[in-house]
């Protein structure tokens, strides 16, 4: 799936969080029609997550996209670019009721819910 799929314009990023042993990257979101959601990316070989603020502070996303298959980034409003080498990536809406912990956690196990 492209990560352009997922219309993440506007979306806020809360959080990354990043399983070294596993290699998965959980990138958490709230959407601005999905509500919370977690991005997760799989079999990560490299992320790079600069804070410089060169446009000023941001919590938004401005774009995302897949630049070849495997390569993914995503543009902060604030002009950070976050860059993502995975195997693959998917989006997950929270189910109402659910911690960012649990939901999480159900990622880890392989729980999928789109």
């Amino acid at each position: 799936m492209m990560l352009e799929d997922f219309g993440l314009h506007d979306a806020t990023l809360l959080a990354i969080d990043f399983a070294w042993a596993s290699g998965q990257c959980v990138v958490r979101i709230r959407h601005t029609s999905l509500a919370d959601c977690i991005l997760l990316f799989t079999e990560v070989t490299r992320l790079s997550v600069p804070r410089t603020h060169p446009w000023g502070p941001s919590q938004s996303i401005h774009s995302a996209s897949t630049r070849v298959q495997g390569q993914f980034e995503i543009e902060m409003q604030s002009g950070d670019l976050i860059g993502i080498e995975a195997g693959a990536v998917r989006l997950v809406q929270c189910r109402p009721g659910t911690t960012w912990d649990d939901a999480t956690m159900r990622m880890h196990e392989g729980w999928n819910h789109e």
